[in-house]
C-alpha cells in the first residue's frame, strides 16, 4: 500500500465488492500497480485471473452451457458496450469484424488508458472471457492513437 498515495488509501481499503470508485483512486491503484515492475506477461495473467472467479459463478455455467449450444464469442462482443457501461463512466466501445473469426476491439476515452498494467489487464480479462466461448483465443496489442484510448486484435479457432 506505501506505493499508494495516502490520500487514496483508505478508499481502497474500504473498498467492497460492486462499490463505486473515483477515478482518481483507480488512477492511484493503477499507476500502484504499474510501479511493482512485473512483466507483461504476469499483467495478462494478473487480468486473466480477475475473470477466473466468474468462471465459478452462475455466469460461468451460463457461458459454458451456451457455448455448448453453439452460442459464439460474436455474441458476448455485441454486448460488450453494456458491460462497459457497468463498470466505467464514460468513454465507449466498439468491435469490428475483421473477419468470421477476427476483431478488432477498441475502447476509448478510458481514463486508465494511459496506464500500461491496465492495458495488460484489460487484455487477460478479454482472453479470458471469451475463452469460454472458443477452443483456442488469441488476443494481441494495437497501437492506438491517443493515451485513453486501447485497441486489441483477437483471432480463434
Amino acid at each position: 500500500m506505501t506505493a499508494i498515495p495516502a490520500e487514496h488509501r483508505q478508499a481502497i481499503e474500504l473498498t467492497i465488492v460492486g462499490g463505486w470508485l473515483p477515478i482518481a483512486v483507480a488512477v492511484a491503484h493503477y499507476e500502484a500497480c504499474e510501479s511493482l515492475g512485473l512483466s507483461k506477461a504476469e499483467q495478462v495473467e494478473m487480468g486473466r485471473e480477475v475473470s477466473k472467479h466468474l468462471d465459478r459463478t452462475l455466469l460461468g455455467t451460463a457461458a459454458r452451457v451456451a457455448h455448448q449450444a453453439g452460442v459464439t464469442v460474436w455474441t458476448p462482443l455485441g454486448q460488450l458496450h453494456r458491460l462497459w457501461n457497468r463498470m466505467f463512466v464514460g468513454g465507449g466501445t466498439a468491435v469490428y469484424k475483421l473477419g468470421p473469426k477476427e476483431t478488432r476491439i477498441e475502447f476509448v476515452g478510458c481514463t486508465l488508458g494511459h496506464i500500461p498494467y491496465f492495458r495488460a489487464g484489460l487484455r487477460g480479462v478479454l482472453h479470458s472471457v471469451g475463452s469460454a466461448f472458443t477452443e483456442k483465443l488469441y488476443v494481441s496489442d494495437l497501437p492506438s492513437d491517443s493515451p485513453d484510448s486501447i485497441h486489441f486484435r483477437a483471432a480463434w479457432v
